[in-house]
């Protein structure tokens, strides 16, 4: 649903992942997603502009989203 919701608003699907001026990978899909699975206060948080892995993304990347868990390690 959120995927869909995603390209409502974008008219397409959201790419693989975002890069920067470089070319270096950034977020991938699922933190773009995140707004429209109910993810909005945790999609604040992220600098999209720094990689998911920087130490400035780093509480958000401890951050459990339960819409990634498999339902059977519940």
């Amino acid at each position: 649903l959120a995927l869909h919701n995603y390209h409502d608003t974008y008219g397409a699907f959201p790419p693989a992942y975002t890069v920067d001026e470089n070319g270096k990978p950034l977020h991938s899909w699922r933190t773009l997603i995140l707004p429209f699975a109910e993810q909005q206060t945790l999609y604040t948080k992220i600098d999209l502009s720094k990689a998911w892995d920087d130490p400035v993304n780093e509480e958000v990347r401890k951050s459990a989203v339960s819409l990634y868990s498999c339902p059977a390690h519940s």
